[in-house]
């Protein structure tokens, strides 16, 4: 109908042109519509209008007619077009604006303009307000009707553009849709009184010719981008299907849902365990699926209806939307909004929405486009979901593992409460607690001792290792004694913690809280305390983490009871062998004839040591270490007063000292050197061993002579024939054995 509209138009001003006077055509039109000819094959070749004035107007509507059925680039388009009209019609520049309404205040924006002058008018970058009075292009097009001034210098309002210096006459034409101005043709002359009547005809024809170009090439943008919007549709679908976590499926719709239904911003909500509300996301392209730390409940919401009824609500104005989460959105400046359903087969699993800052802003199409999209994103997330759930229960499989690893291989209990703490990490809990148990008689619970603590770096400390609360303290830390686990979310603001255990938890800061009870079998030992000075919501999954470790835990604590238990014991045996060997080689010296035993061998011409043993010996005993007297004084000792440097080594058996092995040399400039100190050290310990193995051969044989003369003596008594007979066989064995000068025996009863 526009073509038919136009066609009239140009039938009535061909036959207006052909009356006109003083419109003048040229050779350089002529050229200019006939190179473009050349170069487009748009109309036939001009052979005998070329000098007819009137052809050339006619040449110029035509070829730009056919430009606008051929050329679909608009920018292009436009471009060709100002280009011809310059040329053809002896022009000193034309400019074509586009109404712009979306910025504050409605702009006519420079979309093309003919030469070097309009390139850089382009590049200026400068648009016209809408409202500005001196620019007969504003007016124009605020006007809806034609303005011209055959002579600008004349009015006194007129400030030429630095660009457009030697322009003398502008004639401004509105672009027009039925009456909706969309922009206006702008044409300037270097002469006065360059425009006549009939030239308005002339240029209102080319601006339905600009419309009509700008139409077409609406339509076919219009095809483009829902082309495009298809082409990113199965696009989506494909990163969707690569994606392989919730995350990247969420970047991947942020990446192009906005793209394929335009978007200021996009959330995703999600349903809630409990399946009545919705825990709602923002998507962000580097980030992801955003928390917003809001939850809408189901009723009242439009997110809630849409999951209800499982269809698509379209919001074109969120101000006069009666849905709470629809007047969010607009104290946000969004202004309408889309939202649709996530579903997988019949079960719907959230919503995806998509909102603009324009009023009434999406259409039918989006409607059907944006349903696709969510039907696809849902079923995709529900799969990724059930696959990142089976994932996270290997994770937790393998962090359990580890975990267990940990505690088999914990040096002390503080590494145990390390490996639980570390091993299963949960954001707030910075430090933890291991109670043991002390119990009574009677099998009562007497205290509970801090036996090992463990501590991040992060805030308050934790209660100190060794403290002891007994049973009348009992109430202040009832929470960490129960035989049963308990997970506290906020224990200061928590109905089950007593006014007396709150008053611990304020004055330790402790917010979140988790008390796993240690049995081993039907005694408790004691209990693993985690704590954390934030709130924490402790999840299924973690509650059966820390459950499943636990009896591990009091098995690790137990047997590291019994392992100090048997240090202690093998501590003591150890003791207890220390003692007798020091006894042993005092009894076995004790039976000698002498004290000591003792040998030296002496060079000639060196003094013997004497008797009195010098104090290097007694400090190597008393020590236990390797004495080194250095001629040169820098070590332990100096040499003696004769000037000899010495060596002491001590003599041990189970770190008691038995004896010492020492030298000395007669050059008074010897320095020990550390192989032969390491040599001797190793000779004493050789000798010590081969000592006691000597001591113990001879109290093995002192041992067996005994035995084998007790033999002898109870022999010969046995053959006695009397008690007579035996006694003085007794005493005649007894002196004789034993060397005793006197030995006696008598019988007889008390009552004699």
């Amino acid at each position: 109908m526009a073509d038919n509209h136009l066609t009239d138009q140009l039938s009535g001003l061909f036959s207006d042109l052909r009356d006109a006077d003083n419109v003048e055509g040229t050779s350089e039109a002529s050229s200019s519509l006939r190179h473009l000819r050349q170069d487009t094959d748009l109309v036939p070749h001009p052979s005998s209008f070329e000098d007819d004035p009137f052809s050339i107007e006619l040449q110029t509507i035509a070829a730009i007619s056919d430009l606008t059925a051929t050329v679909f680039n608009l920018d292009e388009l436009l471009k060709l077009i100002v280009d011809l009209i310059k040329g053809n019609f002896k022009l000193y520049h034309v400019q074509v604006y586009f109404l712009d309404e979306n910025s504050e205040s409605p702009m006519l924006i420079p979309v093309a303009g003919s030469g070097e002058i309009g390139q850089q008018i382009q590049e200026r970058g400068y648009a016209l307000p809408l409202n500005d009075e001196r620019a007969l292009a504003a007016r124009a097009a605020r006007n809806k009707q034609e303005e011209l001034n055959n002579n600008l210098y004349a009015d006194l309002n007129f400030t030429p553009d630095p660009l457009l210096l030697r322009v003398r006459a502008e004639l401004a034409i509105p672009l027009m849709i039925f009456d909706e101005v969309i922009g206006a043709l702008d044409v300037y002359a270097d002469k006065p009184d360059f425009f006549n009547p009939q030239s308005l005809l002339t240029y209102t024809a080319l601006a339905s010719q600009i419309v009509v170009a700008e139409q077409n090439t609406r339509l076919l943008r219009s095809a483009e981008k829902q082309a495009m919007r298809l082409t990113m549709l199965n696009e989506m679908g494909q990163a969707l299907s690569a994606a392989t976590t919730l995350d990247d499926m969420f970047k991947v719709a942020v990446r192009y849902a906005p793209q394929i239904v335009h978007a200021n911003q996009s959330d995703i909500a999600l349903l809630t365990d409990t399946g009545d509300s919705l825990d709602v996301f923002t998507l962000q392209e580097e980030a992801g699926a955003v928390p917003m730390d809001m939850r809408l409940s189901l009723e009242g919401t439009a997110m809630g209806k849409v999951v209800q009824e499982k269809t698509v609500i379209n919001i074109p104005d969120l101000f006069k939307s009666d849905f709470r989460d629809a007047r969010s959105l607009a104290d946000q400046g969004l202004r309408s909004a889309l939202i649709a359903p996530l579903s997988t087969g019949e079960q719907v699993i959230g919503t995806l929405s998509v909102c603009s800052k324009t009023q009434q802003h999406y259409t039918l199409r989006d409607e059907n486009l944006f349903l696709h999209i969510a039907t696809f994103l849902g079923s995709t997330i529900e799969s990724k979901r059930l696959f990142e759930q089976t994932q996270e229960v290997l994770s937790a499989t393998e962090r359990l593992y580890s975990v267990s690893q940990r505690i088999n291989m914990a040096a002390n209990l503080k590494d145990i409460l390390a490996a639980i703490a570390e091993g299963l990490p949960i954001s707030g809990i910075n430090r933890a607690l291991l109670f043991t148990f002390e119990y009574d008689l009677a099998g009562e619970t007497e205290a509970a001792t801090i036996a090992a603590n463990w501590h991040n770096g992060d805030a308050t400390p934790p209660l100190p290792v060794g403290e002891r609360y007994p049973r009348a303290m009992f109430t202040a830390i009832a929470p960490f004694l129960g035989a049963e686990a308990i997970f506290i979310e906020d224990a200061q603001h928590s109905a089950n913690v007593e006014a007396n255990a709150l008053f611990v938890m304020e004055q330790q800061n402790i917010r979140a809280l988790a008390a796993l009870p240690l049995w081993v079998g039907a005694r408790q030992l004691g209990a693993i305390v985690l704590q954390g000075e934030t709130a924490h919501h402790f999840s299924q999954r973690e509650i059966q983490s820390y459950m499943s470790v636990a009896p591990q835990i009091a098995s690790a604590v137990e047997n590291g009871r019994l392992l100090v238990e048997t240090r202690a014991v093998l501590s003591e045996i150890e003791e207890t062998q220390k003692r007798y060997t020091v006894q042993s080689w005092e009894y076995y010296l004790s039976g000698s004839e002498q004290d000591t035993f003792g040998y030296e061998q002496v060079r000639e011409g060196v003094m013997p040591m004497g008797d009195e043993l010098p104090p290097e010996i007694n400090l190597a005993v008393s020590q236990a270490q390797t004495i080194v007297i250095d001629a040169g004084g820098d070590d332990d000792l100096v040499a003696d007063a004769n000037g000899r440097p010495g060596l002491i080594i001590p003599l041990t058996l189970r770190d008691e000292v038995i004896g010492v092995l020492g030298m000395q040399d007669i050059e008074a400039n010897h320095s020990w050197l550390p192989e032969e100190i390491a040599m001797v050290e190793a000779i004493a310990t050789q000798f010590s061993q081969v000592a006691e193995e000597l001591r113990l051969l001879d109290e093995t044989q002192q041992r067996a002579a005994r035995e084998q003369l007790t033999r002898q003596i109870t022999d010969k008594v046995r053959a006695a024939n009397s008690v007579e007979d035996a006694l003085q066989t007794a005493v005649a064995e007894l002196s004789k054995a034993l060397g005793q000068a006197h030995t006696f025996v008598n019988l007889e009863t008390e009552s004699q």
